[in-house]
């Protein structure tokens, strides 16, 4: 049970989610500091960052289907079936296209950039 007898699963499964958004928001951040070095540059400077971002966000699929497997599980407890409303409340789940780039990382990095190549940048 998610919510009462086993505390330490929820919780792992709640900073889980909260390290892939950290994560995901990072590399976003870092996406749009390529985008624009690739304009300074005149060349595409993304093509590492965004193939990372493809596999982050397969590792975020998986980890919601994984969550949702669980919750669905047709051989679980009557009791768990009955309660997965509740467990479905919890923003368990993690919806990418929710997500925003890191603020703090764009600003401290594009600050440096500029500091580095002026205007161009």
């Amino acid at each position: 049970d998610l919510k009462k007898g086993t505390p330490n699963i929820k919780d792992f499964f709640l900073k889980l989610r909260s390290n892939y958004i950290e994560g995901y928001e990072s590399l976003l951040a870092f996406e749009v500091l390529f985008k624009r070095l690739s304009r300074v540059y005149e060349q595409d400077l993304t093509y590492k960052i965004s193939k990372w971002i493809i596999q982050s966000q397969g590792m975020i699929d998986s980890y919601n289907h994984t969550i949702l497997e669980a919750l669905d599980n047709i051989f679980a407890p009557f009791y768990l079936q009955v309660k997965k409303k509740s467990y479905r409340d919890k923003k368990l789940f993690i919806d990418t296209k929710k997500i925003k780039p890191n603020g703090g990382i764009e600003r401290q990095y594009s600050k440096e950039f500029t500091n580095i190549l002026g205007e161009d940048f």
